[in-house]
């Protein structure tokens, strides 16, 4: 499980959805919506399980991307 630092989590707080890469191609990038809950960050792929982006991630070594502001 990743962990932030406080600093991160005011910033994860603060943001709307999150800007991520998962799978083979590290430019396409992709919103998804996002919520803290209990200092515990929840991600949710807009098509759910069906989403190319849930099935690559788990498997993906790309970096993510800033929140959205």
């Amino acid at each position: 499980m990743q962990t932030f630092e406080a600093r991160e989590m005011v910033t994860l707080n603060a943001a709307r959805s999150l800007r991520l890469t998962a799978g083979t191609d590290p430019a396409r990038v992709v919103e998804l919506g996002m919520v803290v809950v209990g200092g515990e960050l929840y991600v949710r792929a807009f098509r759910g399980r069906d989403s190319a982006w849930f099935r690559a991630a788990p498997t993906s070594s790309a970096a993510g991307s800033p929140p959205a502001p």
